[in-house]
């Protein structure tokens, strides 16, 4: 009889289960077409700019290229954040061309990720899959990681995190690289700077316009491929 009760729960976990993992694969596939369409159609000078700015923000020498450990956090920055000479994102870029050629729960899932920041987290617990912490408004956020490629460090209590994320349906979950960083300091300033700011700016828009200014110096992050 109890199995009887509880079989629409267990239904209901398993379609909940299965609409978050077909959320997060058509937001992994959207991702890869913008990706491929930035390759093709972005033309060397606007190029030349986005690496120039990214160096100049990240204290890079201009003569050098971008190291392969922080191409994957270039590659985010300049779909989502990086303004072209249009005045709009490589992602906006991407829909205007793309638009009539999308479903509409391509569409849906391109508006989460067009409106998602880079933004820090404190972890207060990660089971392996899923974190848990705290942002910047002190409001507790559950983020489930795709598979976690190798890292030097260990996700762990008391670190902080920074990536980017998009509501499903039974949490939200990280779509992009993420940083990782062992120092707890870097996001109390950051949450000291935002409390600052009083009602002058969203949290979105803070991070937003700050999308590399607020991470630390590059010696205390390292990006983790998913």
């Amino acid at each position: 009889m109890m199995v009887e009760n509880n079989t629409p729960i267990v239904h209901l976990h398993k379609f909940r289960e299965k609409k978050q993992l077909q959320g997060e694969e058509a937001s992994f596939q959207l991702i890869d077409k913008v990706k491929r369409y930035s390759a093709r159609h972005l033309n060397i000078r606007e190029m030349v700019r986005a690496k120039h700015i990214f160096k100049l923000h990240l204290q890079l020498k201009e003569e050098d290229e971008i190291p392969s450990s922080l191409y994957q956090l270039f590659t985010d920055w300049l779909i989502f954040d990086y303004q072209t000479i249009h005045g709009v994102s490589v992602f906006q870029l991407f829909l205007q061309r793309q638009r009539n050629q999308m479903r509409e729960y391509e569409m849906i899932q391109a508006a989460l990720c067009m409106a998602s920041v880079m933004e820090p987290l404190l972890i207060t617990d990660y089971d392996g899959k899923t974190i848990i912490g705290y942002d910047l408004n002190e409001e507790e956020q559950v983020v489930s990681l795709n598979n976690v490629e190798h890292s030097s460090l260990t996700i762990e209590k008391g670190m902080v995190v920074f990536l980017r994320r998009i509501p499903g349906i039974k949490n939200d979950f990280a779509f992009t690289p993420f940083l990782l960083c062992p120092h707890v300091h870097f996001f109390i300033e950051l949450r000291t700077n935002y409390q600052r700011m009083g009602k002058n700016d969203t949290l979105r828009s803070f991070l937003k316009h700050r999308a590399l200014d607020i991470l630390p110096e590059r010696q205390y992050w390292e990006v983790v491929s998913q």
